[in-house]
């Protein structure tokens, strides 16, 4: 199979979010495929249910070698085991991997929907997108990531992750 770029994002609220996010980076690289390109680690207010810590997250690029399936159904095992257990949607998590966009790939089936169906409603995917891939044109509504944050009506805030300010965002 041909080679693919993905654009993931990674995030956690529970545990301890950075050694968590470092542990899917290495299991990312083990199972899935080179990164290429990482954002920085952003602070983020929670989206869709408010009452929980805030989350770490960060977008990754990733060259694989792996069919979108197979890439969802790796990624589920890597959140499984750094302690995602199932809940209720948009809850607090130790990881939550998602595949935002695959190239070009437009796949509408059950259990993987690319691009990610509310990318472009969530700050929380768009600012770190918007850093290692600004330009990157989403394939069904043709903007870049950059017009599409400018375009977002998320108000959700989002900062570089400052260890020194943690439990402490603002």
């Amino acid at each position: 199979m041909a080679s693919k770029t993905y654009h993931l994002i990674i995030g956690s609220n529970l545990g301890d979010r950075l050694a968590q996010l470092a542990t899917a980076r290495k299991e990312i690289v083990s199972d899935i495929g080179q990164i290429i390109r990482e954002s920085e680690i952003y602070e983020t207010q929670p989206w869709g249910y408010a009452d929980q810590p805030w989350f770490l997250n960060q977008a990754l690029e990733v060259q694989s070698n792996l069919d979108p399936f197979k890439a969802i159904e790796r990624l589920n095992k890597i959140e499984v085991k750094i302690g995602r257990t199932p809940g209720e949607k948009w809850h607090a998590r130790h990881m939550d991997i998602d595949i935002i966009l695959c190239g070009s790939d437009v796949i509408h089936e059950q259990g993987l929907e690319i691009p990610h169906p509310h990318m472009a409603e969530r700050n929380f995917v768009l600012v770190p997108l918007m850093e290692i891939a600004p330009e990157t044109l989403h394939p069904v509504l043709g903007k870049t990531i950059e017009e599409l944050y400018f375009e977002s009506r998320d108000k959700g805030e989002v900062y570089i992750f400052n260890p020194d300010e943690q439990n402490n965002p603002l």
